[in-house]
């Protein structure tokens, strides 16, 4: 008998190599190139950009010629625009309203054809009121120095509602002499965001210390970084919202600034434009896939591929519409 089962277990493993090594055709000329078509249609503007591309085996590739791209609005066609890319995109007026259906048709030259649409979400409600306070922590043995912003506005719904949080500062340094602000150097933009002492943005992992990574017992994050700003209102439905974010501000070096800085007339200002978007659900899965790809737990060489959504028929890529508030808020400071 147990001759019998060695047997029949050799076979079976026989069987496994030999279907093992067997070759599996691939013919890298079936995969075709297909059209992405991404675009962020903001509801709060009347001009708005849509971005084309290639698939490739490794990379985008770039769309040559012409590309025929029609705007729908409710079913009713808006534009007709037939013009090459720049810069990988193609500019459209449009004008829309909450509730409105968006759909864009593209084709190329080589008749690559794709669709998407998307509905306008609700404004998040106003006003939309922004503070600033300096922030100091000691991140890799050194004191570091930033400004962190509070932000509140109110939400007046009992229904899940998706958002995301968008913050660019711009850093420019200036002198003032006779009531003249001169300007020195180039401005520096910064547009990351450092959690700290928030559970809502970073979904229940507050931290003080924005350099503070959490790992679990097998040396990974145990969470993955909102890198791209986004929540929902499970944790203030119906209710006002207050998020409180880290800006690092990095002082522009040059020869002018540390000459003029001794004399008390040299100052920087920090000019913050934060902006609260009212998003789909299918944007907010998109954007946790995307922190999941970009934070530190993802790893192409361990983990399993992680498939992006796809609203485009026809090709690949993602569209959708956003509602928003904004306001912009300017701090200077003298050295």
């Amino acid at each position: 008998m147990i001759n019998k089962i060695l047997s029949s277990l050799g076979l079976v493993i026989g069987i496994l190599l030999v279907s093992c090594t067997e070759e599996i055709p691939f013919d890298k000329n079936d995969n075709k190139p297909t059209l992405i078509m991404n675009a962020v249609v903001n509801a709060t503007q009347t001009n708005h950009y849509v971005y084309f591309a290639l698939t490739d085996q490794t990379k985008p590739l770039a769309v040559s010629g012409d590309i025929t791209l029609s705007v729908y609005v409710n079913d009713v066609i808006q534009e007709t625009i037939i013009a090459p890319t720049t810069e990988g995109r193609i500019s459209f007026p449009c004008v829309l309203q909450q509730g409105d259906v968006l759909r864009l048709e593209a084709t190329d030259i080589q008749n690559h054809q794709v669709s998407a649409e998307s509905i306008v979400p609700q404004a998040p409600n106003g006003p939309l009121t922004l503070r600033v306070e300096d922030y100091t922590w000691v991140g890799d043995d050194i004191e570091k120095k930033g400004l962190k912003y509070m932000v509140s506005f109110d939400d007046s719904s009992s229904e899940l509602r998706y958002y995301r949080l968008q913050s660019l500062v711009k850093i420019a340094n200036y002198t003032l002499q006779g009531g003249v602000k001169s300007s020195i150097g180039t401005p520096q933009w910064a547009n990351t965001i450092l959690i700290v002492d928030d559970a809502i943005l970073s979904d229940g992992h507050p931290r003080s210390n924005p350099d503070a990574e959490d790992y679990d017992l097998m040396g990974t994050m145990d969470y993955d970084p909102n890198l791209m700003g986004i929540f929902d209102n499970k944790r203030f439905k119906n209710s006002s919202c207050s998020l409180s974010y880290v800006v690092s501000t990095p002082q522009m070096q040059d020869d002018s600034f540390s000459e003029v800085i001794s004399s008390g007339d040299t100052y920087t200002s920090y000019t913050a434009t934060v902006s609260i978007q009212k998003i789909t659900s299918a944007a907010y899965r998109y954007y946790q896939l995307l922190n999941k790809l970009k934070g530190d737990n993802y790893s192409e060489m361990i983990n399993e591929p992680i498939e992006v959504p796809s609203n485009v028929l026809g090709g690949t890529g993602f569209v959708t519409c956003i509602n928003e508030i904004r306001t912009t808020l300017t701090t200077d400071k003298a050295f």
